[in-house]
């Protein structure tokens, strides 16, 4: 019988990550606890295929003479840039203003809404981002925050079909 390694455990149905997780923005770090889901800011809404953390990491190995490769303790960090990849399914007025800084809302009618750019050069808006998920064998949340995000892919609207028997 051939012998497959894994890095199954006892423990690891207890330590996997579960469900897409919520967004949050606008998480002021002076009042936040992690307790009290008050202060964890504006949640974002419903997502699709969950929430995903990237931090990428660009390192500095300097060359020295008299070595055949890198040296311990040598490595210097150069960037780190920590990113969040959403598909967010709710928009709300809010959402859109998001993603659409230098827009302004004016209201048309009762039911309808304006969205208009003011011309003016959007300056860059940056907000706290709360990740929050959720570990199996825990009761207590999973917090990952970015400090000072912002919204840096292109604006995407994707209009989906809606399964119907008529």
């Amino acid at each position: 019988m051939k012998k497959i390694r894994s890095g199954l455990r006892k423990e690891t149905p207890q330590n996997l990550m579960i469900g897409p997780g919520t967004a949050h923005i606008g998480v002021d770090m002076n009042t936040f606890d992690p307790m009290d889901e008050s202060t964890w800011g504006r949640m974002l809404g419903a997502t699709k295929d969950g929430n995903n953390v990237l931090l990428e990491t660009e390192y500095y190995d300097p060359e020295m003479d008299g070595t055949i490769g890198p040296i311990n303790g040598a490595r210097r960090l150069v960037e780190a840039v920590a990113k969040v990849e959403t598909t967010l399914l709710e928009m709300t007025k809010e959402n859109f203003l998001m993603k659409l800084p230098s827009y302004t809302i004016s209201q048309h009618s009762e039911a309808y809404d304006i969205f208009e750019h003011n011309g003016e050069i959007a300056t860059t808006e940056t907000q706290n981002l709360l990740i929050v998920g959720e570990i199996a064998g825990s009761r207590l949340p999973v917090f990952i925050i970015l400090l000072n995000a912002q919204a840096s892919n292109p604006f995407e609207l994707t209009m989906g079909d809606i399964d119907s028997d008529e």
